[in-house]
């Protein structure tokens, strides 16, 4: 057992240990009145990005244990190049874990942890296109664009209530 050894097996401990803090703390709660429905991705996508969270710094404690080092060198570029790749699906994680659409009878509500919660009014859409690369509704207002991804659980509530409350001129790709 080498010093270099412990100290990857170290990071990726932590690694492990940040990608379950992600998954395991809750996003904080949204005050919203009359919340009709909370969109969120569904448990397959959530446990197949966890899955792909995990294995990097797993990937990396076995390896490190059970290869025999014979080049400092070798080990550091190893273990270097399987904690960066356990970024990558770390972020798909931090994704499927954070982000929620709040549906209430007044607004859409966007909570997302690269950008602040933003808030559109039904009656502020102007128009509704779907994009059919990001699979989402794009909904158009005065300000930034918000996206509504296809693959959240229960987009066809949010198709429902949007056919309802957004006027018919102005609903594009949902008729």
């Amino acid at each position: 057992m080498t010093t270099l050894q412990s100290f990857f097996t170290a990071l990726s401990a932590l690694m492990v240990c940040g990608w379950l803090g992600v998954v395991r703390l809750r996003p904080a709660k949204i005050e919203a009145a009359n919340i009709v429905a909370e969109l969120k991705y569904g448990r397959v996508l959530r446990i197949t990005s966890m899955c792909l969270a995990l294995t990097p710094p797993t990937l990396l404690c076995i390896l490190v244990w059970r290869l025999n080092w014979r080049d400092q060198q070798m080990l550091i570029l190893a273990g270097s190049s399987l904690l960066s790749l356990g970024f990558i699906p770390g972020v798909l994680l931090i994704e499927v874990a954070r982000t929620r659409v709040i549906l209430t009878q007044d607004a859409v509500v966007r909570v997302s942890p690269w950008r602040a919660t933003s808030t559109l009014a039904w009656s502020a859409i102007k128009s509704v296109r779907f994009s059919s690369i990001n699979r989402t509704y794009d909904l158009l207002g005065d300000g930034p664009v918000m996206r509504v991804s296809r693959m959240l659980d229960g987009v066809q509530r949010f198709i429902e209530l949007a056919k309802a409350k957004i006027p018919i001129e102005h609903q594009g790709d949902l008729v």
